[in-house]
């Protein structure tokens, strides 16, 4: 049986007498995530709108050097959304002139975990670089679970924040369509996938390619998931135990 205390964040299940308490995130099938609460200069979220940067970033470029190809999209994106970027100018006046009481705002950064989506793929492009090879293109995908793992986190943190009197939780990300600031953690993961079964990755256990006997491969490409944490201590550890077993199968 499960327990649930309050607002359903404190699951529970009862063996005898014992009572051990299971992770939130095993319950609820969330995907692991890193949460920081940071703090930010935006007016009340409970009182104002949030804006869309996009359109104010390209009112920006068209001011710069942009080269003219992609002026047309800028033109279009500010057309679009002259309102967020006539509210964003009267909010920066109002904030000189008659700034909005001191209270503390802070949004949340969401680093969060993906499924692992075969959808998701880098192949290589028709373009050429500077040596005459060609670009590689990245395909990134983003699942409507990915993003349901972070509204349904957001949703345990608010009732959690309210019931400790820390604060209200505003809200932003309420469906599955990813937010206009999502962006990648810059760490490139995947795409020699390690599982034992060949049709379902590229090394084995070994970070041995399947099918060769002496092809390795060594880095984040062969995580058989991302996770939400920095990859590079595990990265060099892969490496090191990849580096004593092919030293072990070299003959002395």
């Amino acid at each position: 049986m499960v327990r649930w205390v309050r607002d359903g964040i404190i699951p529970a299940k009862r063996f005898g007498k014992r009572i051990i308490k299971i992770p939130v995130v095993e319950v609820e099938k969330l995907l692991n995530q890193n949460v920081q609460l940071m703090p930010h200069s935006r007016p009340n979220p409970f009182k104002y709108r949030p804006l869309d940067p996009r359109p104010i970033e390209s009112l920006k470029a068209l001011g710069g050097r942009e080269p003219i190809r992609h002026r047309a999209g800028h033109l279009r994106r500010v057309f679009t959304g002259w309102d967020d970027i006539v509210t964003a100018g009267v909010r920066k006046m109002r904030a000189k002139v008659a700034p909005l009481p001191d209270t503390p705002v802070f949004v949340l950064a969401n680093m969060a975990e993906q499924i692992p989506n075969p959808q998701s793929r880098v192949t290589l492009g028709t373009e050429l670089d500077a040596l005459g090879q060609r670009r590689v293109q990245l395909d990134w995908r983003i699942t409507p679970q990915d993003i349901r793992s972070v509204v349904r986190t957001q949703a345990l943190l608010g009732c959690a924040f309210e019931r400790i009197g820390l604060g209200r939780l505003h809200r932003e990300l309420l469906d599955d369509t990813p937010p206009v600031t999502t962006h990648g953690g810059y760490h490139h993961i995947g795409t020699t996938r390690m599982h034992p079964d060949p049709a379902r990755g590229v090394v084995d256990a070994q970070c041995r390619v399947h099918g060769f006997d002496n092809l390795y491969v060594a880095g984040p490409s062969v995580f058989p998931t991302g996770g939400y944490a920095n990859p590079v201590l595990t990265t060099v550890a892969l490496t090191l135990r990849l580096a004593d077993r092919v030293k072990q199968s070299i003959p002395s």
